[in-house]
């Protein structure tokens, strides 16, 4: 029994000493990479535009069809308060949107399927604050949403010349 002790104590010892894994040597440190899930918003309107597509996509789908739209949802709400602390916002700014992320996640935390009237009105609301406080921020904190649209057909005739070549060409 004693030496059992004795063994346990001369390992823990030896693990706190030495430690549990190998340690780079001579300055080089192992880079550690975090995991960013692919739904992760980039800014206040990348979040309320994310939360506004797994609304609809939610919506008319029964609750075995939907559980990984309804989790990614749920997580970009518990993100946001992040994502809204890491901005110029003030406290006073950024309480009504935690505050407000708190009381939908609890919501959707017991979503009930299909989304009720109560709980749509609930999203639309959160995504209305989102925005507005997003309009608080300066331009370079908000990342700009790019449409996508179909370039324009570009023909002979609506390609513009400028001036000073237009005066070479006629030479």
């Amino acid at each position: 029994m004693m030496n059992d002790f004795r063994c346990l104590y001369i390992t823990l010892l030896a693990v706190l000493v030495t430690g549990c894994g190998s340690r780079a040597s001579d300055g080089e440190y192992e880079k550690v990479e975090h995991f960013v899930p692919a739904h992760w918003p980039s800014d206040l309107l990348d979040a309320s535009s994310k939360i506004e597509e797994r609304t609809l996509q939610l919506s008319g789908q029964s609750a075995t069809d939907a559980s990984a739209v309804e989790n990614q949802l749920r997580d970009i709400v518990g993100w946001v308060p992040e994502i809204a602390a890491d901005t110029d916002l003030t406290e006073e700014q950024w309480d009504p949107v935690y505050f407000a992320s708190e009381k939908l996640s609890k919501r959707l935390a017991k979503m009930a399927r299909p989304l009720d009237d109560a709980t749509l009105k609930a999203i639309e609301e959160y995504r209305k604050l989102l925005i507005e406080t997003a309009d608080l921020l300066p331009p370079e904190e908000v990342a700009e949403v790019v449409i996508e649209e179909s370039p324009p057909e570009v023909t002979s005739d609506s390609v513009a010349v400028p001036q000073e070549e237009a005066g070479e060409q006629s030479r």
